[in-house]
């Protein structure tokens, strides 16, 4: 901030000064927001429904590739995105393969956002079209 730029420096060199100075260029408030917020580092500037980043990674397998999982895995994928969103696990298998997960706050799957119970229909469908036991 107290730095000044001599004439003839190109816009570029100026950023880069800047930027080293404290100040970011426009062009990177957003990235850096949203890297921001997606590292969970300033939940203050999330929107008020925003899934955590947890959950952002419970849900990155996409509902097309649900046919090429075993029953097991997505067994396995429904009780991660359900710990992920801080939901009490109903079974002691769940219970001991995500103890280590933040505590659950409800058994109530309500408490989700829409596109994460979205996403659990789809696991869930997938499960029955491929006959899969009860968890």
């Amino acid at each position: 901030m107290g730095e000044t730029l001599a004439a003839g420096h190109s816009d570029k060199a100026a950023d880069r000064l800047m930027f080293r100075s404290g100040w970011v260029p426009k062009s990177l408030k957003g990235i850096l927001a949203g890297a921001a917020l997606l590292a969970g580092l300033a939940p203050s500037m999330a929107p008020a429904a925003t899934l955590s980043f947890e959950q952002l990674r419970a849900m990155e397998t996409p509902p097309s590739s649900f046919g090429l999982k075993t029953c097991q895995q997505l067994w396995y994928l429904e009780q991660k995105v359900l710990a992920a969103g801080r939901i009490c696990l109903g079974s002691e298998r769940g219970r001991r393969a995500f103890s280590a997960s933040l505590p659950c706050i409800s058994d109530d799957e309500k408490i989700l956002e829409e596109e994460v119970r979205l996403y659990l229909d789809e696991v869930r469908m997938a499960r029955r079209e491929k006959r899969c036991p009860a968890g």
